[in-house]
């Protein structure tokens, strides 16, 4: 029961905050839209296995199925599935790793409708305020097992085969540091 009464605040708010935001700003300024066109993926090498990589990947619901909001159709859920699909199948061409370090992929979880954020300043009245937009993300959690040391290693990201709709990728790598890495195109390289 209070699951069910969670999950109704949860969608409501999905639903009517960004119609609530959104519909007191002029019809030009399109706030709260930043996440759009933009793909997200965070690589940590193993704390004690350096030859483990954690790889999340995180695609806008838009840009992933090519809707917003839940499925509400025999179509859309079919989408999803597509999608579903095509990360399984080809996680190690978008996220690849030297063919040397012999990577073996496993998938532990794809959350269709996983909940974002996006905070933007709001020019009101020659002030800025603070706004934030809620909205539906694929995020997929995979670990890649390889048979060499992960550090210093090149890594391509490429989105341009099968989502077409991402051109820019931020990427943070966590190793001894973290460091984070903005890709301004569908694909790219980056080293761990």
């Amino acid at each position: 029961m209070i699951k069910s009464c969670i999950n109704l605040i949860v969608t409501s708010t999905l639903i009517l905050s960004p119609i609530a935001t959104l519909s007191s700003y002029s019809k030009t300024q399109k706030l709260g839209t930043s996440h759009h066109n933009k793909a997200e993926v965070d690589i940590a090498i193993g704390l004690f296995n350096s030859k483990k990589v954690n790889i999340q990947i995180r695609i806008p619901a838009k840009e992933a199925y090519g809707f917003e909001g839940k499925t509400q159709t025999a179509e859309q859920d079919e989408k999803v599935r597509a999608t579903d699909n095509i990360i399984r199948e080809k996680i190690s061409q978008i996220v690849a790793f030297p063919k040397e370090a012999d990577c073996k992929y496993q998938i532990e979880e794809i959350e269709n409708f996983e909940v974002a954020s996006e905070k933007f300043d709001l020019p009101e009245k020659g002030e800025r305020k603070k706004g934030n937009v809620s909205y539906w993300i694929l995020k997929a959690d995979v670990n890649a097992y390889c048979n060499k040391v992960m550090d210093n290693q090149k890594v391509v990201i490429d989105f341009s085969k099968d989502f077409r709709e991402i051109n820019k990728i931020f990427v943070t790598l966590i190793g001894d540091k973290k460091r984070k890495v903005t890709i301004h195109k569908p694909s790219g390289e980056v080293y761990l």
